[in-house]
């Protein structure tokens, strides 16, 4: 699956910030849960080593009049996140956006401010922590969290992620099918809904052990497993996300 990476996160962030309303009213707490129960599970399918974890913040925040507001808004953001203030913006057509972002030396966490406003002065706000797959990457990304949840909250917002989990298998000739079986009965999950192409499967459950929650406008959902092989390398990955996924698989 390729895709022009910026347009893709931006694209895909601001669809789940859609979903904010219904995933608030039932993700109060154990937002770290979610990636507890995600690595074990992950662990045993997954090839060894440490896998790639991201999670996003997405929702909306603070309109603006100008882009001077929206530059200076942006500025103080990131002073609150602890990341480099940016001088400038990006400009198209139907938004601006604000960007900073800066890698911690030591847990190699690289953490993204997206600030965007739109042409009616509505405006997305996009926090994201992700790491390539370092030693000691889950303990990190969890202390990681606990760290933005309260940065998030000292901004009046209230911290609402999106965890992913992303990795080769680490049998490459295994059945999707089985794998999938077996992930869904870890997760007591029902499928909701399914997605197949030449080298895709991708399925959305349902799984009351996990407390964060959306709707496809019928039914709840709260995670996604997608099973992607590479048309080069005939190598399987594995993304797993809480409550979907919004990266490319």
């Amino acid at each position: 699956m390729k895709r022009k990476a910026l347009a893709y996160g931006i694209c895909a962030v601001i669809a789940l910030g859609a979903w904010i309303g219904g995933w608030a009213a039932h993700a109060d707490a154990g937002r770290e849960a979610a990636l507890g129960l995600l690595l074990p599970v992950s662990s045993e399918v997954m090839s060894e080593g440490n896998p790639k974890i991201v999670m996003k913040h997405a929702s909306t925040y603070i309109p603006y009049e100008n882009n001077e507001q929206l530059l200076r808004t942006g500025q103080s953001l990131s002073q609150t996140l602890g990341l480099p203030a940016s001088q400038a913006m990006i400009e198209d057509r139907d938004h601006l956006l604000y960007k900073s972002a800066s890698t911690d030396a030591r847990s190699g966490i690289e953490t993204t401010l997206l600030w965007i406003g739109f042409g009616d002065g509505t405006t997305e706000l996009i926090v994201s922590s992700q790491t390539e797959g370092t030693a000691g990457a889950a303990e990190a990304m969890i202390r990681a969290q606990r760290e933005l949840d309260g940065k998030l909250l000292a901004l009046d917002i209230k911290p609402q992620w999106n965890i992913m989990i992303q990795g080769e298998l680490s049998d490459s000739g295994a059945d999707p099918e089985r794998l999938l079986n077996t992930l869904s009965r870890q997760l007591q999950a029902q499928e909701v809904e399914r997605y197949e192409d030449r080298g895709s499967t991708s399925v959305t459950y349902y799984s009351p052990a996990i407390q964060e929650r959306v709707s496809n406008g019928k039914q709840a959902m709260n995670v996604q497993i997608a099973v992607h092989r590479d048309s080069v390398t005939q190598k399987q990955r594995m993304t797993i996300g809480v409550p979907a996924i919004s990266i490319e698989y």
